[in-house]
């Protein structure tokens, strides 16, 4: 199986920003929040948009070590046959 990363930009505020301040690109994290869209526009006058997660809860593994112990693969689908609500 090859593996994919995606890198999308995430907001944490207070006490939850603060705790997962040591986090680096390349560092797994798995982020429960919601979605958020807003635009802005530069100095020369482009209107710009940015969707982003605004995060509630952050469950990381500050270490890259393949042999450390981790619970990212109990997100994983292994079931492809399930049926999906929506």
């Amino acid at each position: 199986t090859k593996e994919q990363t995606a890198f999308i930009n995430c907001v944490a505020w207070g006490k939850l920003g603060e705790s997962i301040g040591n986090l680096r690109k390349g560092n797994r994290a798995f982020v429960e929040g919601r979605l958020q869209t807003r635009s802005y526009e530069t100095q020369d006058g482009q209107k710009r948009y940015v969707t982003e997660v605004v995060a509630n809860f952050v469950g990381t593994s500050l270490t890259n070590d393949e042999t450390a112990s981790s619970n990212f693969d109990s997100f994983e689908n292994t079931n492809q046959d399930e049926n999906i609500p929506f």
